[in-house]
């Protein structure tokens, strides 16, 4: 496989010629698991909203991957053998074929970045997607959705920390999801190791694919939603999201639930905060009255994490994956307000 940008299949109907709507691009091997998560989640007819996008230097991996577009970085570098955990040369094998990376993602108005941090590949490639995309001539805005270790990975966790600091040097707003926040979420003295990795592993899948529900929502809606949402996003700084489910009466603690997320946990406290808030819906619930009284819960209930004085944006969205289930999911996302 060549460094050059590759499609594969049929596109999607809903928003996805270039010039327009959401990319999502995942770099290295748990930023491809993020991807193959999110079009799992949105099925055929959800994805084709969203541009999807895989890089990675391991070309066996990159090949299992679900992505239409897939760009082997490090072609002559890495040879397809990925980086050995060594951020530098993860940065050198994407600055081989930064054209490529710069082309695929041409056009776009919100990227995506979506990568694990304190490796090789996603830590030292994903800073370099973050600067072929603000080299455009008209740069979209940028998020960073960063995967972050577990508390014993103490010198992953290091590489990781510097990591994100600078994603936040070339990213409008980097949302750190902490493998340590979800320890005592996954973790008991009867689980192994790789039954513990696997939970922490589907916590986070399950946040990515929610926010990318939401992006996808935003972008076929094609109305002014989605410029209020890249607004929500352009020079936000450290983002928080958080992601649940319910159905029917239940859908009050979905958010309760989404608001207390895990990956929640340091936000920026009441006062301090600005949040966008989607609620997921299939047909059966958009159909009738229930989509809007979801609306109303959610800006009621959310409303009291915020200072209405920095916004709240509250919005309902299809979701076919949630078509027929009778389920909605609630996605919250908190950015702090500076000054």
């Amino acid at each position: 496989m060549s460094g050059t940008a590759r499609s594969h299949g049929k596109k999607g109907g809903r928003r996805q010629a270039p010039g327009s709507g959401v990319t999502v691009a995942g770099v290295g091997g748990l930023g491809g698991k993020m991807v193959d998560s999110m079009i799992r989640r949105l099925g055929t007819e959800g994805a084709g909203a969203i541009r999807f996008v895989s890089a990675n230097s391991d070309s066996q991996d990159l090949g299992r991957g679900l992505a239409p577009v897939k760009i082997l970085l490090g072609p002559e570098t890495s040879r397809g053998r990925g980086c050995g955990g060594r951020p530098a040369r993860g940065r050198r094998a994407a600055e081989e074929v930064k054209d490529e990376i710069r082309k695929a993602l041409a056009g776009t108005e919100l990227l995506l970045i979506a990568a694990g941090m304190g490796g090789g590949t996603g830590t030292g490639a994903a800073p370099v997607v973050a600067e072929a995309a603000g080299a455009q001539d008209t740069p979209p805005v940028i998020v960073s959705l960063a995967a972050t270790p577990f508390r014993w990975e103490i010198g992953r966790r290091k590489i990781s920390d510097r990591a994100v600091a600078g994603l936040l040097e070339s990213c409008d707003c980097v949302i750190a999801m902490s493998n340590a926040a979800v320890e005592d979420n996954v973790i008991c003295s009867a689980a192994s190791l790789v039954k513990t990795l696997e939970a922490a592993n589907g916590f986070v899948l399950g946040h990515a694919a929610g926010l990318a529900e939401m992006l996808a929502g935003a972008a076929e809606k094609d109305d002014w939603g989605f410029e209020i949402l890249r607004d929500f996003f352009r020079g936000a700084g450290k983002g928080f999201v958080g992601v649940a489910d319910g159905s029917g009466d239940r859908f009050r603690e979905a958010v309760e639930n989404a608001l207390a997320s895990p990956f929640m946990a340091g936000r920026p406290p009441k006062g301090r905060a600005r949040l966008a808030a989607g609620v997921m819906c299939g047909d059966d619930h958009l159909l009738d009255s229930s989509g809007i009284q979801a609306v109303i819960e959610m800006g009621a209930l959310v409303e009291r994490e915020t200072d209405m004085r920095f916004g709240l944006q509250c919005r309902c969205y299809r979701s076919a994956a949630l078509d027929g289930t009778g389920a909605i999911r609630a996605v919250v996302v908190a950015v702090g307000v500076s000054g």
